[in-house]
């Protein structure tokens, strides 16, 4: 999927085939979502299950700094 180079993540886009005619636009989609996000080698992330007073379960998002 990809390396770690000085704290910055580097993708490796190497596909076992080539894409059909209709998986191309999609490849082509999936590279602009990671174009400008970077990833934080420090940075720890997951999501929590809550249970509120209803007994009905929310998702958060949380991270912490290592």
């Amino acid at each position: 999927m990809g390396w770690w180079n000085n704290n910055q993540w580097f993708w490796n886009r190497e596909w076992r085939r080539t894409f059909f005619e209709w998986e191309v636009g999609e490849e082509r989609q999936l590279k602009q979502l990671f174009e400008n996000k970077s990833l934080m080698k420090e940075r720890k992330e997951s999501w929590i299950w809550k249970e509120d007073e209803k007994h009905e379960y929310s998702v958060k998002f949380a991270y912490r700094i290592m």
